[in-house]
């Protein structure tokens, strides 16, 4: 599942293109080349706290995912696993796999000595990037895997780009901007506390604590945004 699609021309609706343009039409500078990089800038800044958070729209499951060596790659970029099963090569499942931390996988278990049915375990990798699944003991053949993860949207480059997301995210992402631009090019406007108001009611209707994980340090949950200045110290 992609995290960012791309069309042209660069007026899609929640195109990139568009959403500077809603962002910069707050201060004025819909039409000012320079006021739509700052808020492309905006945009992106509220794209990076989105993907510290975990949210039931983050969530993904992944196609059959190829393992030679014992090592996959994830089809996006990821920020917390959910569960992984073992799979045929159609994607029948034939075991649930038990997840390990880097520490715990890299330095307890030994796959050529363990004994156990290949594979029993998974970890992962590039937390924020990429990502690749490990699987232990390491299969002497090719391996299949299904992953349940909560995924990372990709920053906005394009004006054509548009984010893969539902629109009431896109516009959570859009009202923060708005309040930064505000912030920065009208301090004083009326308007600003009545956009903080409504961006932090917005995200807020996205808070989610994901209890049935057994992972459960607070960066798993999501505190009430007291402020949306998000480009302040």
């Amino acid at each position: 599942m992609p995290i960012v699609i791309t069309s042209s021309p660069g007026t899609k609706p929640g195109s990139f293109a568009v959403l500077k343009k809603r962002v910069a039409r707050i201060v004025g500078g819909q039409n000012d080349p320079t006021k739509l990089a700052e808020a492309g800038e905006y945009i992106n800044a509220a794209i990076r706290i989105f993907n510290t958070k975990l949210y039931e729209c983050n969530k993904v499951k992944s196609s059959t995912i190829t393992c030679t060596g014992g090592v996959g790659t994830l089809p996006t970029a990821f920020y917390k696993e959910i569960e992984c099963r073992l799979t045929d090569s159609t994607g029948a499942k034939v075991r649930q796999l038990d997840y390990r931390d880097w520490v715990d996988f890299n330095d307890t278990f030994d796959g050529a000595s363990s004994g156990l049915p290949a594979p029993t375990y998974y970890t992962l990798f590039n937390v924020h990037t990429l990502g690749q699944v490990e699987l232990l003991p390491n299969p002497s053949t090719t391996a299949y895997v299904q992953l349940a993860y909560y995924r990372r949207f990709s920053e906005l480059v394009a004006d054509s780009e548009s984010l893969d997301a539902p629109q009431e995210i896109e516009e959570a992402l859009v009202l923060a901007a708005q309040v930064e631009m505000l912030y920065t090019n009208n301090p004083t406007s009326q308007v600003l506390q009545l956009v903080q108001a409504k961006a932090i009611a917005a995200w807020d209707g996205f808070a989610v604590i994901d209890r049935k994980h057994e992972n459960s340090h607070p960066r798993m949950r999501l505190p009430r945004l007291v402020s949306l200045n998000i480009m302040q110290d």
